[in-house]
């Protein structure tokens, strides 16, 4: 089922769709998109006070910290533990399509290689 929350951000969602075992799916209660593995978390599209789409993302903690000094655009994870999430401003990066993949792709691999062994040939095997 395709999020209605944030239907700008489609490609973000189809982007996740490509990832084995991977989906974006509405979370009422918290008024955004939550980006799955199986049923841990690896990323969410949310809206924070001020008003700015983020994409946070749980990232290794070097990483993470390297992104945000890398890059304006990126953040602590807004609501969140500040060491492994990171968050990114939509506003000011959604063009870098490829950036934003990639990021996807690392918090997706980060958060695969916490399950155990068996766990992770099963999603990979997922069509």
């Amino acid at each position: 089922m395709t999020p209605t929350f944030y239907p700008h951000w489609s490609w973000i969602y189809e982007s996740v769709a490509e990832l084995p075992g991977a989906r974006a799916a509405d979370q009422e209660a918290w008024g955004c998109v939550v980006l799955w593995i199986g049923d841990k978390m690896f990323g969410m599209v949310c809206e924070d006070g001020r008003g700015r789409e983020l994409l946070t993302l749980k990232l290794p903690p070097e990483d993470g910290e390297a992104l945000r000094q890398q890059h304006d655009f990126a953040e602590p994870g807004w609501h969140l533990n500040k060491r492994h999430w990171t968050s990114v401003v939509l506003a000011a990066c959604g063009d870098d399509r490829q950036l934003v993949t990639e990021l996807l792709e690392d918090s997706y691999d980060c958060l695969l290689d916490t399950l155990p062994r068996w766990r992770q040939r099963e999603i990979r095997l997922t069509p």
